[in-house]
């Protein structure tokens, strides 16, 4: 699977990759990622970082897919 690394919606910070998160094949594999993080490690939140690079939809899409709204989530917005 290749991930398209490209301008996408949402500022861009110059020290990480643009992640295409219009793509649904990307955020399939994070929920993924992010079930095993909270499944089999046991992460019960999660920290977003630089959530101004996506849309609050994809914030919303992560965390009702995983940990659910009614947990502590924090978005790293600077």
């Amino acid at each position: 699977m290749v991930f398209s690394l490209f301008v996408v919606p949402g500022d861009d910070y110059g020290p990480a990759p643009d992640l295409d998160h219009l793509n649904p094949d990307l955020r399939a594999a994070l929920k993924d990622w992010l079930l095993w993080l909270q499944q089999d490690i046991g992460f019960g939140g999660w920290r977003l970082d630089f959530v101004k690079g996506y849309g609050a939809r994809y914030v919303e899409e992560y965390i009702s897919t995983t940990v659910g709204a009614d947990v502590f989530n924090v978005g790293e917005y600077w």
